[in-house]
């Protein structure tokens, strides 16, 4: 079993020194060497150069025993343990026992990303211990989806696992990354759908950490955007009552779509995910904590200065 841990997470749980800006509310734990999705945005697809890096987070390995002891200490404050799981051949099976290991020794509850998997496996795993699983969908749409996860290039089977998760569960995630060729309505139809299936949405921003491949980070602007178009899916909203142009960018938004928690991390419950997305020294596309009033105010502000109208009716 290859596993390794978030660096801040590694910090949390007193495995590695170091110095937290804000400190994780989950513990991110990564399952897995490399992963036969192959997906092209992705350091641990099987065909990329081996990294010890997801996004802008550094993991380095730890070992399974080494971990349980350090998650038996009482005085451990964190409201989940995730498992990031990558796709290989023994993924079920490390998961059962890994999560069985946990389970044993804490009551924090435990969840795990994973890649499309048949009812059964999802019904194995709530019998082992796992509290919710989400569902790495990423990519928004069919045609960017075929093009960008090659292996895996069935976007359906993707969302017959979410259902399945949210029936077996009683809810789940969709992941969806922002920044990989999709435009705004695409991503907010996925976002629409995932919530009338009764899972929530954890919303990404793409990060580029090699620079042969196609794909750019998404302005602040329009990142700030999607997250209100998210927030009011998530409160209710029906994506009819939303403006979008001939492009299918947004240019308008119900009202209080803009609040300040649309602004924070978005997803399973817990979840802060600090730097996942940005550097410490920022912008900070994912608030891992409450905003001040000043980063309220300029989040609001760049979703007005992508061209959004909020609380008015917009015509396309």
């Amino acid at each position: 079993m290859h596993l390794r841990v978030s660096l801040g997470s590694a910090i949390l749980l007193g495995l590695r020194s170091g110095r937290m800006d804000a400190e994780p509310t989950t513990i991110y734990l990564m399952l897995g060497e490399s992963c036969g999705s192959s997906c092209l945005y992705c350091s641990q697809a099987t065909e990329a150069e081996p990294s010890d890096t997801l996004s802008r987070v550094t993991w380095p390995a730890v070992d399974v025993e080494e971990l349980v002891r350090a998650l038996s200490d009482e005085d451990l404050e964190a409201e989940r343990i995730c498992i990031q799981s990558l796709e290989y051949p023994e993924l079920l099976g490390d998961l059962v026992t890994l999560t069985t290991a946990i389970r044993t020794v804490t009551r924090i509850p435990v969840s795990a990303s994973v890649p499309p998997l048949s009812r059964d496996a999802i019904i194995t795993l709530k019998q082992a211990g796992l509290s919710s699983v989400g569902i790495s969908v990423d990519i928004a749409c069919n045609d960017l989806f075929d093009a960008v996860r090659p292996v895996r290039s069935d976007l359906s089977e993707h969302w017959s696992s979410l259902e399945d998760a949210v029936d077996v569960f009683g809810g789940s995630a969709l992941h969806v990354i922002a920044g990989l060729g999709e435009t705004d309505l695409e991503l907010l139809e996925a976002s629409s759908r995932a919530f009338k299936l009764g899972a929530d949405v954890a919303l990404f921003a793409y990060t580029p950490l090699d620079e042969r491949l196609p794909f750019e980070k998404p302005s602040l602007q329009r990142y700030r955007a999607l997250q209100a178009g998210v927030n009011a899916l998530r409160n209710g909203g029906e994506l009819e009552s939303f403006g979008f142009d001939g492009c299918g960018r947004i240019a308008g938004l119900p009202d209080g779509a803009d609040d300040a928690e649309a602004f924070c991390t978005s997803g399973c419950p817990g979840c802060n995910r600090p730097y996942y997305n940005e550097s410490p020294a920022g912008p900070m596309y994912n608030h891992p904590k409450e905003l001040t009033f000043d980063e309220a105010w300029k989040a609001c502000d760049d979703v007005r200065a992508y061209g959004v109208i909020v609380g008015e009716e917009v015509k396309e």
